[in-house]
Order: structure tokens, then C-alpha cells, then sequence
């Protein structure tokens, strides 16, 4: 039985969308500092300069892809655990699948005093 809730997207697409976001925000990096370490140090040997950003662009998105994606995933699991835990009620305050507290009402000074007519 899969604990997603209706009209949410999969585990599966939360982790594509984690590696997109991972992956795009690493280009940029990559370019960044594929960019800088052209421009000090010249192009690898046996590389143009475009060539060398490539290869710095696409291992940074590679590698904040991967992490992003696994973090995406743990984050999915555990929603998935939390809407589980609001199938059952487990306290006596549960009301429509969220624990509440108590609620405590207090008396207002104008409802102490005596009506004077």
C-alpha cells in the first residue's frame, strides 16, 4: 500500500526534480570556477578552453545532482512517515487525523459579575 497522498507527486519525480535542480545549480557553479581556473592557469593539455569548462560544468552538476536527488528522497520518505502517522490517532485529542490540545476557556471579569438592573 503506498502512503502517498492524492495528487502528489512520486518519490521517483521528487528525486528527478532534486537532481535538476541539484544538477543546474552545479553548472553553474562548474562554470564559475571552471571559468576562473581557465583563466589562471590556461586549458588542460589536450583540451580546448570551452572544453575544460565542460568537463568542470558537468562534474560539479554531476556531483550536486547526486546529493540533491538523495536528499530529496530521504525528505519524501519521511513525509511519507509523518502522513502515516496521521492515519491512526493516537491520542484522545485527535480530531479529523490531527492531534489537538485541549482547549481550556476561561471566564471573562464580565461574565462574573452580577446582572444590576
Amino acid at each position: 500500500m503506498s502512503m502517498q497522498r492524492p495528487g502528489e507527486p512520486s518519490w521517483f519525480d521528487k528525486a528527478k526534480m532534486g537532481f535538476m535542480m541539484g544538477a543546474s545549480a552545479g553548472a553553474c557553479v562548474g562554470f564559475l570556477y571552471g571559468s576562473m581556473t581557465v583563466l589562471r592557469g590556461g586549458p588542460e593539455p589536450g583540451r580546448g578552453y570551452i572544453s575544460t569548462v565542460g568537463k568542470y560544468m558537468l562534474q560539479h552538476g554531476a556531483m550536486l545532482g547526486f546529493f540533491l536527488s538523495i536528499g530529496a528522497f530521504l525528505r519524501a520518505e519521511e513525509s511519507s512517515a509523518e502522513y502515516a502517522a496521521y492515519q491512526q490517532p493516537s491520542t484522545i485529542w485527535a480530531l479529523n487525523n490531527r492531534p489537538r490540545l485541549p482547549v481550556v476557556i476561561e471566564e471573562r471579569e464580565w461574565q462574573k459579575r452580577p446582572n444590576r438592573q
